[in-house]
């Protein structure tokens, strides 16, 4: 996040602890500085009263920003201002904004393993250089235990600050029809939109949607399952996004297509439908397994909304809070 320190603030010794604090931040990287007038800070009450060395710090990270219009790329595109006199949104008293600033960007799924396996892979593949930055610095991946705990989970962690959130949700669609999503999916849009929460919908059914057929290739090789992967290529994208990657066809202990999806999959031949009923198992432990053979156009490629790659909408998604 851009950061702005107003006169209010710079002049204030009741907040100077805080201000240290925050620079401190911005000094290791977690935020980025904007310095609107540096002769302006040279001459605050924060900066004369400060030792020679954090001066000599400040100058420094001066240097690296040198005003309001730096476009400082894909991580820092809102600016919060640190008052002593908070009135609009992202304006907060210098203790808020410490608080605000040292907490991680959280995402809160499903399963913190096969969903967090999965957002590693699509940063490690679809974010370049700004990957490690994400997952050391910058984002915590949250467990909630269960699609129907991410709003308890989101609960949990929210803080009303004047700002939007550092809070996030991302949840299967469990679509069984392409284009829809399930009545939890439906909740969870709901309260993040109430509560200015970023969430991200997975257009697919499930995360093991988004495995790439190259890796599915390997997969299949590897365990057994080849008759399921000739089945799944006979298949359209519609069918292919909502099949149930893990199971198959097996619901409660029997094979059988769901009433839901009999009008998807009735032009298959019994053979393909047998073919598919025992699903690729495991197949979310690709995301860490085989990480080095997924290629970055595969996944753009896997699902497109708009004209866009959804993983990189959901990156943007990701980019616009932190």
């Amino acid at each position: 996040m851009r950061v702005v320190f107003d006169q209010s603030a710079l002049n204030d010794r009741s907040g100077f602890l805080f201000l240290d604090s925050i620079f401190d931040l911005m000094d290791r990287g977690r935020h980025f500085w904007v310095v609107e007038e540096e002769s302006a800070l040279k001459e605050s009450e924060w900066y004369r009263q400060n030792s020679s060395w954090r001066r000599a710090a400040i100058e420094n990270l001066m240097k690296e920003s040198p005003g309001p219009s730096l476009n400082k790329g894909k991580l820092h595109r809102r600016t919060l201002v640190v008052t002593q006199t908070p009135i609009r949104d992202l304006e907060l008293t210098p203790a808020f904004a410490l608080k605000y600033l040292s907490a991680p960007f959280r995402l809160v799924v499903e399963n913190a393993k096969t969903d967090g396996n999965f957002l590693r892979l699509v940063f490690k593949k679809l974010a370049g250089k700004l990957a490690d930055k994400l997952l050391n610095d910058h984002l915590s991946i949250e467990q909630a235990g269960g699609k129907g705990e991410i709003i308890k989970r989101l609960d949990q962690l929210f803080v009303d600050f004047d700002a939007p959130p550092r809070l996030m949700a991302m949840a299967d669609s469990d679509a069984l029809i392409p284009g829809q999503q399930d009545s939890k999916a439906d909740q969870i849009v709901n309260h993040c939109q109430a509560k200015n929460i970023a969430c991200h919908i997975l257009n697919k059914r499930d995360v093991e949607n988004y495995v790439t057929e190259p890796i599915l290739k390997i997969w299949a090789t590897e365990k057994n399952r080849m008759a399921v992967l000739d089945g799944f290529q006979v298949l359209t994208k519609d069918q292919r996004d909502v099949y149930d990657m893990k199971n198959g066809f097996l619901h409660k202990g029997n094979f059988r297509i769901l009433e839901e999806q009999e009008q998807l999959y009735e032009s298959l031949a019994e053979s393909v439908i047998d073919a598919l009923k025992p699903g690729f198992g495991e197949v979310g432990e690709t995301f860490s397994l085989y990480l080095q053979q997924y290629r970055p156009r595969d996944l753009k490629q896997i699902s497109i909304i708009n004209g866009k790659p959804e993983l990189e909408i959901l990156l943007e998604t990701i980019y616009d809070r932190i």
